[in-house]
């Protein structure tokens, strides 16, 4: 009699084991709790990266693409993909790509899942040219995936770029959360002011529209926000120059000179020559 293999849904997706009547995620047993909430446990505990991915697409699935919704917020389209499974392999990661490819859209979302997961301990920090600006990219993208999330325990403050944790106690834990930061070149020093000095035990920065901000805003993430325990560091941007600031964070491991850039869609980076960390850079 031939046995049929499991599918990945029916290994990973969370159950009531029969047995022990405690919630099985993935193999993680915790107890018994609501779907969303065991799918963002699974996301932040499971060790095996494909697991993250398959939580990280059903979280979405739960949040912003369920039928109460007009519409589905967070598609699931092939470069979201590789923006994903390139974010979960990489501490430093550079993505570039055309105007509506979906970069800013899909980071707010990493940026969600990452905070939800561990909201107590999770900073979130995303730099864009002004608050303005920011609100048609990627906090715009923010205060939609937001704005269709109940019950969670949380305060967005959208005049100042801002959504914090709120605690059992319902005390504003303002180092937890997603903080926007505005970084246009010429507030490089208040930005870089902002960012030194903050700590967490989870640290993630976003840098959207990076060849328009300065390279001041990496350097300060990397000498000073990379001293939390966990850090993550992605810039994005449409491609503009080899000497702006994404152009010095996307550079080759082995220089321009060693790839072609009209047909390759990914690279190691300087910084993967710097650190014994991953790096890249995906082109979409």
């Amino acid at each position: 009699m031939e046995v049929s293999t499991p599918s990945i849904k029916q290994i990973l997706d969370p159950r009531i084991d029969p047995k022990t009547k405690r919630m099985d995620v993935g193999g993680l047993l915790i107890p018994p709790t609501s779907l969303i909430t065991a799918l963002l446990y699974g996301f932040a505990n499971h060790e095996h990266l494909r697991a993250k991915e398959y939580y990280f697409w059903r979280i979405c699935d739960e949040l912003w693409n369920h039928d109460d919704l007009p519409e589905k917020l967070m598609i699931r389209h092939p470069w979201a993909e590789k923006m994903i499974w390139a974010a979960l392999n990489n501490k430093y990661l550079a993505i570039g790509g055309s105007a509506s490819s979906g970069k800013s859209h899909t980071m707010a979302a990493w940026g969600i899942a990452n905070w939800l997961s561990k909201p107590k301990d999770t900073l979130v920090l995303m730099t864009s040219t002004t608050l303005r600006e920011a609100r048609k990219r990627i906090w715009g993208s923010v205060m939609s995936l937001l704005s269709v999330i109940d019950d969670a325990p949380i305060k967005i403050r959208d005049s100042i770029g801002n959504a914090s944790y709120v605690n059992e106690k319902g005390t504003l834990i303002e180092r937890a959360g997603l903080s926007l930061i505005a970084a246009e070149k010429t507030r490089t020093r208040e930005a870089t002011n902002k960012l030194i000095g903050i700590k967490a035990p989870r640290v993630i920065l976003i840098g959207d529209e990076l060849s328009e901000l300065s390279e001041a805003i990496l350097q300060a993430g990397l000498s000073n926000l990379s001293k939390n325990p966990e850090f993550q560091l992605i810039g994005m941007s449409n491609p503009n120059s080899r000497f702006d600031a994404f152009g010095i964070w996307s550079e080759p491991i082995n220089g321009w000179d060693s790839v072609d850039t009209h047909t390759a869609d990914g690279w190691a980076t300087t910084r993967q020559a710097n650190t014994s960390l991953s790096s890249g850079r995906l082109f979409i």
